[in-house]
């Protein structure tokens, strides 16, 4: 068998073997862990042609196998190499189609003609749900560019990453409206980097970095981060203001404890971390009310699906709107009353669902005493990044 042959056929394997639902990164590490004698160029290509298949979500399903993978890595790649000329010669050179090179707004049009099943309202599940607020051609567009790398350098030591990267060879570019926010190609290895060990910089998507624009921290405040995850936000707004005074909570003591490591690696230090469950009007809250409450809720993550194409096979009906609006909806009736009389709340999610958006501010401002000041999508499709809501009421 040619070499060619062998990659689709492993590469079939892959993904027949995933089960929708599955992280695509684990199920490929395990799947390289059990197949050391695979070199590093076969795992780059493997790697590269399952997250593109998977990137055409339910799109194209009675495509004979190789075929629909030469269209996903058609649509996903910009640069040809032997293995994908070898591919596209096999299976698509009966169709004249344009360069890799071309903007993948040609490279869609010129498929969906040569191919009618082919649609981007198949490809992403809930799409007649996508928020008018968003630009819809371009964010599903965005879906074939695998995103890139952000890092968020800390403010004091901007110069000194930007000399390490230089002075390493590294491309990056640094972004114009956010300084401390630099791109960098995809799957490129900064765990050598001083800066890095050193904990200088932190890995943060650029969406998540722009939502800062709703902190505005003032010193001496007193912040709850109600739905801290990982702490990357927190870790941003302590990089904005040290001297504010900061609560983190999650109903995960794991991740806390995590967070906690994280925090203390760089040098910082929450006033208080809380284990609680959010969706409970009185289990072991904090006892005090805030000057500002951020809650990055738990959501359909659908604005991170470029990032994870898993979530394109996600059942999306109005029984998984509502499962996501019932804790949404409980969070923030419950984190209403923790706040300040004329203090802030900031909502934030990583949805381009309206339902999870727009109409859960009406809710808000119904339900509670607090009042929409601004709101606003962190549309990513123009960096490779992630799409993000955010909006800001007045209590």
């Amino acid at each position: 068998m040619s070499r060619l042959g062998q990659q689709v056929e492993r590469v079939e394997r892959v993904v027949r073997s995933w089960k929708p639902g599955e992280s695509v990164a684990r199920h490929l590490s395990d799947h390289f862990s059990c197949h050391r004698n695979m070199g590093a160029r076969d795992r780059r290509e493997c790697r590269a042609w399952v997250y593109a298949w998977i990137r055409l979500g339910r799109s194209l399903e009675d495509l004979p196998f190789a075929k629909r993978l030469a269209v996903a890595t058609y649509l996903t790649t910009t640069e040809p190499y032997p293995a994908l000329e070898a591919l596209l010669n096999s299976e698509l050179s009966d169709i004249e189609l344009p360069s890799l090179q071309s903007s993948v707004e040609e490279k869609i049009n010129a498929v969906a003609r040569s191919f009618p099943g082919f649609s981007l309202e198949k490809i992403f599940p809930g799409s007649s749900r996508i928020s008018s607020g968003l630009d819809r051609a371009a964010f599903l567009s965005g879906l074939f560019l695998p995103p890139e790398l952000w890092i968020r350098v800390r403010t004091k030591y901007r110069e000194q990453v930007i000399q390490e990267l230089t002075d390493r060879s590294i491309p990056f570019t640094v972004d114009p409206i956010l300084p401390n926010a630099i791109r960098l190609p995809n799957r490129t290895s900064i765990d050598d980097l001083e800066a890095s060990r050193k904990h200088l910089l932190e890995v943060q998507d650029r969406s998540s970095q722009a939502t800062a624009e709703f902190f505005q921290p003032k010193s001496g405040e007193t912040w709850l981060d109600a739905c801290a995850g990982s702490g990357g936000k927190s870790l941003l707004l302590l990089d904005q203001e040290p001297g504010l005074h900061l609560t983190v909570s999650d109903r995960r003591p794991s991740i806390l404890k995590n967070l906690k490591e994280r925090f203390g690696l760089a040098n910082l230090k929450p006033d208080e971390l809380v284990v609680c469950d959010l969706t409970q009007p009185e289990t072991n809250w904090p006892e005090q009310k805030f000057d500002v409450v951020l809650a990055d809720v738990p959501c359909s993550g659908s604005g991170t699906w470029t990032r994870k194409p898993e979530g394109l096979f996600t059942e999306v009906d109005e029984a998984f709107f509502q499962r996501f609006r019932s804790l949404q909806q409980k969070i923030v009736k419950n984190l209403s009353s923790r706040i300040k009389p004329g203090g802030r709340f900031i909502y934030l999610t990583c949805s381009v669902f309206s339902a999870e958006n727009e109409e859960m501010l009406s809710w808000v401002e119904q339900e509670t005493n607090l009042k929409l000041q601004q709101y606003r999508y962190f549309e990513g499709a123009a960096y490779r990044a992630d799409t993000l809501f955010g909006a800001s009421f007045l209590n």
